[in-house]
């Protein structure tokens, strides 16, 4: 009965590691958006949101109910199908707001996130730096923003 109850406690283990790790991934492949809209590079946003969308395919974590989980591939998949950075950054706001909420509801985090808010584009975004850059207007308004909060 205890080889049972530690094999169970193993595959339990490992499965929220798992999890752990496909929203680790999320949000890595995230912050790689969010800088390629900071540098104005279209080409590359396209290449990361094909790749995070790939990732978004399997995921299984609990931190998304099915409906943000669905906003969120939408969002990804649209930029993953679009050049344009305008595009692009009109759906980065669904992925930030989806993004973030996952990041709040995970339990550990390896780095802290900030959450930062451009008044302008009335968008919020996380970042691994205090420092702010601008996604939804990228060179033309780079410091646009502050630090709202903090996820750690």
């Amino acid at each position: 009965m205890k080889k049972v109850g530690i094999c169970l406690m193993l595959v339990l283990g490992s499965f929220v590691f798992a999890q752990k790790s496909q929203t680790s991934d999320v949000i890595h492949h995230y912050i790689a958006l969010k800088d390629a809209l900071v540098g104005d590079n279209a080409v590359k946003a396209t290449a990361i949101a094909k790749n995070m969308e790939k990732n978004l395919a399997t995921y299984q974590g609990k931190e998304l109910n099915a409906s943000q989980l669905n906003s969120l591939q939408k969002a990804t998949a649209a930029i993953a199908q679009s050049k344009d950075i305008a595009t692009q950054r009109k759906n980065f706001y669904t992925i930030s707001d989806n993004v973030a909420e996952m990041a709040k509801k995970t339990t550990t985090h390896s780095t802290t996130y900030y959450v930062q808010y451009c008044p302008m584009a009335k968008g919020q975004w996380l970042s691994k730096e205090k420092e702010i850059k601008n996604p939804y207007y990228g060179k033309s308004m780079l410091s646009c923003g502050s630090v709202k909060s903090e996820i750690k």
